[in-house]
């Protein structure tokens, strides 16, 4: 059986979606599919978080501060960096550029 979403519930998963929330976080809360979760922010018009690249700099500084042991909490308010599966997947993507050198 599927859950019916209130106008008020699509209204506060869009705002912590703006807010910056992980996508998890706000599915679990919500108790919703991420997928259903991306179809509600695309219909109130947010734009989406999809595809956001970091340049060159950026990437080097996580890099950087993760090799030094920084956790990834600290990295992310050092970098401003909202996401920790992004700091996840920059570490892991210097790792496998490594291995094909």
């Amino acid at each position: 059986m599927r859950k019916t979403i209130t106008d008020r519930e699509k209204e506060i998963v869009v705002q912590q979606y703006s807010d910056g929330w992980p996508l998890r976080k706000i599915a679990a809360y919500a108790s919703i599919s991420q997928t259903t979760l991306m179809k509600i922010v695309r219909e109130a018009g947010v734009p989406t978080r999809g595809n956001c690249t970091y340049n060159a700099a950026k990437r080097a500084a996580v890099q950087r501060l993760y090799n030094k042991g920084m956790s990834i909490a600290d990295i992310m308010k050092e970098t401003g960096i909202r996401s920790e599966q992004t700091i996840y997947r920059m570490v892991k993507a210097t790792r496998r550029n490594r291995k094909k050198e």
